[in-house]
């Protein structure tokens, strides 16, 4: 062998120069784990997300979305049921393209292999998430008019204990009952991608058709309580958070952070009448995965009319994070009632249409976000569905 090697010895370096190249080429061609990212963390509805990753063996890959509202589609804008195919390359790269079409809130992309039957069970080969507006106001139905009592938990993506009750959308009396002065609750879903502060903006109708509407803001849980038992007229058990972050960062009856809400300048407004009642004590509360934190709560402007009767306020809530993440806020919203500002002047006596409260816009470290404004949640007045008063009987 000595003999042979010595006789062939010109050819001992150029193979070993093939062999050693042959191993770092093995090297390399070996996959790390598999990852899957999108080109931004936040889009608008009707925008394309280019989902792309690497690190997989050359195959075909399931690629499912799952959607805010717990369906799955294609992404080729179609919005069939059902999920693509995707090939990864021989450098263990594949891409994909996601049409939106306006269901706002967070979607999740998941990666399995070809053969997937569709068990949500099962853990990905790799996952991201992404987000159709940074921002999503949510109200709560609590069961309508006459119907049995259902808890403010849950949303149109997740159902929680079976209810699915904060919803992306309008209130009427087939989903939610209220009372003159109770506070009909609100939250909004914010997805901040930096630590520092953020500024987010908030409108609602004090006047609606020259009558009073959501004269003031308070507690979130001030009606439908966090409370395990029910009363009379509310399911309570309410929860703002369960569906949207993990147990560890959601305790409904504490929050992250709380601040008190300024009291409304309330007035008469382009037709409205009556006399201004006291307010009762409420504060803005939240809760996130970033260690959210209230810093301040102010009026941007008060009662500011725009013609036909109507009337509205605007406020900024301004908090910190100490990094990217989801947060949620949650208020409510003072239904305007007759005994406080005297008859025929409250929300019972609007005449069938909604009146809003809308999200407007968020600031992070002083760049305004994408994709947060025209969002708004109407309540119509045959939601409000008992007018309190007293009568006396001799």
């Amino acid at each position: 062998m000595q003999a042979m090697l010595r006789k062939f010895g010109y050819l001992t370096v150029p193979l070993l120069a093939v062999v050693l190249l042959a191993l770092v080429a093995g090297i390399t061609s070996v996959q790390g784990a598999p990852t899957l990212t999108t080109d931004k963390p936040d889009y608008l509805a009707g925008d394309t997300v280019h989902i792309s990753g690497g690190g997989y063996a050359p195959s075909d890959y399931a690629l499912p979305v799952l959607r805010p509202d717990g369906t799955v589609v294609k992404g080729d804008g179609s919005f069939t049921p059902g999920w693509d195919i995707v090939s990864a390359d021989a450098a263990g790269n594949l891409a994909y393209d996601y049409k939106l079409d306006g269901v706002a809130g967070t979607y999740e992309a998941r990666v399995y292999s070809s053969d997937w039957s569709g068990d949500w069970s099962q853990a990905p080969i790799a996952s991201t998430t992404f987000a159709d507006a940074n921002a999503n106001l949510d109200q709560c139905t609590n069961g309508g008019v006459g119907n049995p009592l259902e808890p403010c938990k849950g949303s149109t993506g997740s159902a929680i204990d079976g209810f699915k009750n904060w919803v992306n959308g309008n209130s009427n009396a087939q989903k939610s009952h209220w009372r003159e002065g109770e506070f009909i609750s609100y939250r909004d879903t914010i997805t901040v991608g930096n630590a520092g502060p953020h500024v987010f903006q908030i409108q609602y109708d004090t006047v609606h058709g020259g009558k009073h509407a959501i004269d003031y803001l308070g507690d979130f849980d001030y009606t439908e309580t966090t409370s395990t038992t029910p009363t009379t007229f509310h399911a309570n058990n309410n929860n703002p958070c369960a569906d949207k972050l993990s147990s560890a960062n959601c305790d409904p009856s504490s929050p992250a952070s709380s601040y008190l809400i300024p009291l409304a300048t309330l007035v008469n407004c382009d037709g409205s009448a009556g006399t201004p009642p006291a307010q009762i004590a409420g504060s803005f509360q939240i809760w996130g995965t970033n260690s959210p934190t209230i810093t301040g709560v102010s009026y941007v402007a008060e009662n500011v009319a725009s013609g036909q009767d109507q009337c509205s306020t605007s406020v900024a809530i301004t908090f910190t994070t100490n990094g990217a993440g989801t947060v949620v806020l949650a208020w409510g919203g003072h239904i305007a009632a007759e005994a406080d500002w005297g008859a025929g002047n409250s929300a019972t006596f609007i005449s069938g249409a909604p009146y809003h409260m809308a999200q407007d816009s968020l600031t992070s470290n002083g760049i305004i976000q994408s994709g947060v404004g025209s969002q708004d949640r109407a309540l119509a007045a045959s939601a409000v569905f008992f007018t309190p008063t007293i009568a006396t009987v001799i």
